[in-house]
């Protein structure tokens, strides 16, 4: 999955791409079925395409009900139902992947293993069934879990605690898990492992802060990770073969579907659609590096399920509007580049399914993807009395370059208004909008402009 940033860099110069915006385009070769209709099902999704055949695994209950943990594999024509466990709240989060040998391995969550607790649960296919074993039953409540996979077939899950409110990661070697406590959050966690098989784990910490976390050797290091888009829900991480890690996500402070790039520098952010409410978003990025996310979009009278991929701009379809439908969605792709998507029909209560190829109105894969780069490094960084920032933009237009704290909030706005192409520098004094010296500490320079937006940090040491 590689992913191209188009930037050019001169010394401390940056050339952002600022073409950040959405363009609806009418729905494609969308194939719509439902796959389970059986009782309520399919409130929470997670698929994973093997053999170019999708596996859904979801949930099936409701307060009336035994809860289940289904899987529905695409056989020919049909699908073939299974239950992979039984109990309360089972399935009410979980998470799927696939190994190369075919094997699915689910991470699901299962109240009341023990009087008032919850546990962290394992399944795995092995072709003929489903073999189960627990991960950690220490926690009172298992939620906004992630799984992935590591080359030797190991599994790494990152979730939420509600019993100390904390972000876990546990990791199985020689058939033992072992648990870590990462940091304090850990809502909508979202995991990935890089081609050195080292955790990056994006989360959700109070107050109303998205961090990322990533375990470089033997220690965490947990950073914040935009004061300036707060989120409150959705988000899923992603790293591509070139390890660049890619991340779709909602914003509170700019609403709508947003996404981030980081290529160990700093992160860059545009929007993918605004005033729009996606309850969740799932991100996968092709091996020819464009992003793919679908969403559940809210309007007015119901909601919709998109998908949006990044070319020139994003372009984005519609792949059901039947009423309510599109929440909970998974996505993957198959060897050809074929979208499945899982997702929940809140009318109906069902299951759904959608597969499509790319639209004859959406580029192929093929084309140069223009996104944006991170502001250039501060200079100097730590920085005592003064600090440069110097970037440049593709083409003139409005533009706000802005100074935010550890905390979100706005220290000082250095350049509001219309912005000539070309190169810029703007020097900080340190100071704040009311002109008084700032503390010592981490701070976030913030570009934005055209609906995108790029960021860097400096440090002030007195």
């Amino acid at each position: 999955m590689l992913h191209s940033l188009n930037r050019c860099l001169v010394g401390f110069l940056t050339c952002l791409s600022l073409t950040g915006y959405s363009v609806e385009a009418s729905a494609g070769a969308w194939s719509v079925e439902t796959v389970d209709s059986v009782g309520p099902v399919g409130q929470y999704t997670s698929l994973v395409v093997v053999d170019d055949e999708p596996w859904i695994v979801y949930k099936y209950g409701d307060a009336q009900t035994v809860d289940q943990l289904r899987c529905a594999r695409r056989v020919g024509n049909t699908w073939q139902i299974e239950t992979i466990d039984t109990g309360e709240a089972v399935g009410h989060v979980a998470s799927a992947v696939s190994e190369n040998d075919g094997s699915v391995l689910v991470a699901y969550q299962l109240l009341e293993t023990i009087p008032g607790s919850s546990a962290l649960f394992l399944a795995t296919y092995d072709g003929a069934s489903w073999q189960h074993e627990a991960i950690d039953i220490s926690t009172d409540v298992v939620s906004e879990l992630d799984l992935d996979i590591d080359s030797g077939g190991n599994p790494h899950v990152a979730y939420y605690s509600s019993s100390d409110e904390t972000l876990r990661y546990g990791y199985r070697n020689d058939g033992v898990w072992t648990i870590e406590t990462v940091a304090d959050g850990g809502l909508y966690s979202s995991i990935a492992l890089d081609s050195n098989e080292r955790p990056h784990v994006a989360h959700f910490r109070a107050p109303q802060q998205n961090s990322y976390a990533w375990k470089p050797q033997e220690e965490w290091v947990v950073e914040d990770f935009s004061p300036a888009a707060t989120v409150t829900g959705c988000q899923d991480l992603v790293i591509d073969e070139s390890d660049q890690l890619h991340l779709a996500y909602r914003s509170r402070s700019v609403n709508g579907l947003w996404y981030a790039v980081h290529d160990g520098s700093g992160w860059a952010h545009e929007s993918v659609e605004l005033e729009v409410f996606p309850e969740d978003a799932s991100l996968v990025v092709g091996p020819t590096g464009v992003p793919h996310v679908s969403y559940y979009a809210e309007t007015v009278s119901n909601g919709v399920l998109k998908v949006a991929r990044r070319l020139a701009d994003w372009e984005i379809e519609i792949v059901d509007d039947a009423g309510t439908v599109g929440q909970r969605s998974s996505m993957a792709l198959d060897s050809e580049g074929g979208m499945h998507i899982s997702y929940f029909d809140h009318d109906n209560l069902d299951l759904k399914y959608a597969y499509g190829q790319p639209s004859a109105n959406l580029p192929s894969d093929n084309v140069p993807i223009l996104l944006l780069a991170p502001l250039a490094p501060p200079y100097p960084n730590p920085s005592r009395h003064t600090t440069d920032i110097a970037y440049s933009l593709p083409t003139s237009g409005p533009a706000t370059l802005a100074v935010y704290d550890a905390l979100g909030r706005n220290v000082v706005v250095l350049r509001d208004g219309f912005h000539q192409e070309g190169q810029s520098k703007v020097t900080w004094n340190g100071t704040d909008s009311n002109g008084r010296v700032v503390p010592a500490g981490r701070y976030m320079i913030r570009l934005q402009a055209a609906g995108a937006a790029g960021t860097t940090t400096v440090v002030r040491v007195r």
